[in-house]
């Protein structure tokens, strides 16, 4: 998830991996998800990035650092390192340093930085990621917490709003496919109104779709190419007739039932074989090349 405007956070994470999964990750979508431009290693580095460039990067661009401080966290090099950093940014107020305390105590944090032990801290323990969210949106994008109802804010950190769009998706994905070819995706050609009986008093309609499928009242006319059951030349009887003129005609009778879905033929020329290649170029036409008749 790049940063739109491409020079400025909102707030950079601190935390260590191992906290990932439980705690970070999804505390970084939601803030996401509300609008925030977070600085998170998962949205922010791509591969062939430089590590450490990157965070350096983040670390100066950022308003606020978001430290999550845990047992994980303290003395490891790299969140030290980046914790230095922040610190260093909020001395020359070019940030502001927000502690999160995840299953740690004061005297651990004591033990670790005394000025952050003293700082006023947010408490993970008993809370939801969204919970967090919430709060933490209030400090960092007052603009964006004033704008939206807090019953609002909770369904969208808490991924209601995601589940209905997925549902709405799904929907739309299902009416789309009353109008693509069930085997290849293909889109409706077009859609022709049709008697189904000689008095007209029974209607339903002609579906033709790009690829090659026709059906009439949910019978197929004519098969996709991509049909598994696309009948094979050898599906179908040939059927020779010498005409007074001398030249051959040869017509493909179905001998299967899938054989009846397509039809093609009669075809005619000077001679037997001319009549068959010609037989055969007609199958051909929309047949799949693995069923190609030689």
């Amino acid at each position: 998830m790049a940063n739109p405007d491409g020079d400025r956070w909102d707030v950079f994470i601190s935390h260590a991996s191992d906290d990932k999964k439980a705690l970070v990750r999804p505390l970084a979508n939601a803030l996401a998800d509300f609008g925030v431009k977070v600085w998170y290693d998962e949205f922010s580095l791509k591969p062939g990035d430089s590590l450490q460039a990157s965070i350096d990067k983040g670390l100066g661009k950022s308003r606020f650092g978001l430290i999550v401080l845990s047992p994980n966290f303290i003395g490891r090099p790299w969140t030290e390192r980046e914790f230095r950093g922040l610190t260093a940014l909020a001395l020359a107020e070019r940030s502001e340093i927000i502690p999160l305390w995840h299953q740690i105590d004061r005297d651990a944090i004591l033990d670790f930085s005394s000025p952050l032990a003293d700082m006023v801290a947010i408490l993970t323990a008993d809370r939801t990621a969204a919970d967090l969210a919430i709060q933490l949106l209030k400090q960092i994008r007052p603009d964006l917490y004033q704008a939206q109802p807090r019953s609002e804010l909770r369904r969208r950190a808490s991924g209601e709003a995601f589940q209905e769009l997925q549902a709405e998706l799904e929907a739309a994905q299902e009416q789309l496919e009353d109008f693509q070819c069930p085997y290849c995706k293909a889109p409706l050609a077009h859609r022709t109104p049709a008697p189904l009986d000689d008095a007209e008093k029974h209607w339903d309609e002609i579906d033709v779709y790009e690829c090659g499928l026709e059906t009439f009242g949910g019978e197929v006319r004519q098969p996709c190419p991509h049909d598994p059951k696309f009948p094979a030349f050898s599906d179908y009887t040939l059927a020779w007739h010498q005409m007074t003129s001398g030249d051959w005609m040869v017509a493909a009778d179905p001998k299967t039932r899938k054989a009846r879905s397509y039809r093609f033929g009669p075809e005619h020329g000077a001679d037997k074989d001319t009549a068959l290649a010609a037989l055969k170029d007609a199958y051909r036409r929309y047949a799949p090349p693995h069923l190609d008749p030689g």
